[in-house]
């Protein structure tokens, strides 16, 4: 997982950039047990989920 300058979040599996990106962040927030839904219980953009699954791996 990569977050561009742009804020562009970019996922690979096998070393290969995957698009959609959105539904393998779902599966690794998932995995993690971090919500995907933001505090107004609205699900997060692309952008926000990466970057709040970066942050989370991060730690």
């Amino acid at each position: 997982m990569l977050e561009l300058e742009n804020g562009t979040i970019e996922v690979f599996l096998n070393n290969e950039l995957v698009t959609p990106s959105k539904p393998y962040l779902r599966d690794i927030a998932k995995e993690l047990g971090v919500s995907i839904l933001n505090g107004n219980g609205n699900p997060f953009n692309t952008r926000q989920l990466g970057a709040l699954l970066i942050k989370e791996l991060s730690v």
